[in-house]
């Protein structure tokens, strides 16, 4: 079976709009998993070298 598990990444516009912790929206991130192994695994902030990016 496969997963794909999203973290942060929303718009920092519609961030208040959401009842979550400031946490919630930090550092955006995916990663997918095959039968319980991670397959691939990024960060934003990999790809276009901002630091915390979202």
């Amino acid at each position: 079976m496969l997963c794909l598990g999203l973290s942060g990444g929303l718009s920092r516009v519609y961030e208040n709009s959401f009842d979550l912790p400031n946490t919630f929206m930090h550092d955006g991130a995916a990663v997918l998993v095959r039968d319980g192994r991670v397959i691939a695994a990024v960060e934003e902030e990999r790809l276009n070298r901002i630091k915390h990016s979202n």
